[in-house]
């Protein structure tokens, strides 16, 4: 089963359907120790687990997949002794959706409204507007764009207009993310 969910250094200890017919697995992390959020050492001395948080995952044969998982706790002997919850690569604190989610969320806007992708993901619209504005920049820095533009052309007399007439596919490798959405103003 862990082939399935294809994420590092997990084990399943539950799997089961609720009534929904979503598949919710109760995993925990295999790897061992953390950074110390306030000195930044290296730390193995257990201290408990933190609270259950509870992740959307992929699909898996067009069930949807919740994560539940409890990340261990360690202490620090720094000053103060710290306790710190271990940070693993595959999620985003606070985000409720692992990484891999939230990409398939960012590559169901390509051609499509939040308000399609909910609808496609089963999921409201806040929680796309979130994975959107945590991943896309608000800002466009038009000087890294111009250099977009055709070597032929000098860089000087091109306007904002030309720019965004360039093809998508340099956009889209410019900002090296699935989708970008670029609001204009009138």
């Amino acid at each position: 089963m862990e082939l399935l969910i294809d994420l590092p250094n997990i084990q399943i200890q539950e799997a089961f359907e609720d009534r929904s017919g979503n598949y919710i697995l109760t995993v925990i992390s295999t790897e061992k120790g953390t950074h110390c959020h306030k000195c930044g050492k290296r730390i193995d001395k257990s201290n408990g687990y933190g609270e259950f948080v509870e992740l959307r995952h992929l699909d898996i044969l067009g069930k949807q997949v919740y994560l539940r998982i409890r990340l261990p706790r360690y202490q620090c002997d720094c000053d103060g002794q710290p306790t710190t919850t271990q940070q693993v690569s595959w999620f985003t604190r606070r985000s409720g959706f692992t990484k891999a989610f939230e990409e398939r969320i960012l590559l169901s806007c390509v051609n499509s409204t939040i308000a399609d992708v909910t609808i496609k993901e089963k999921v409201t619209y806040e929680l796309v507007s979130g994975v959107v504005d945590r991943n896309i920049d608000k800002s466009v820095d038009w000087e890294s764009i111009r250099k977009l533009v055709p070597q032929d052309e000098n860089p000087n007399t091109v306007s904002e207009e030309r720019v965004v007439r360039c093809k998508l596919r340099d956009l889209l490798w410019f900002f090296r993310c699935p989708c970008f959405v670029l609001r204009l103003s009138s």
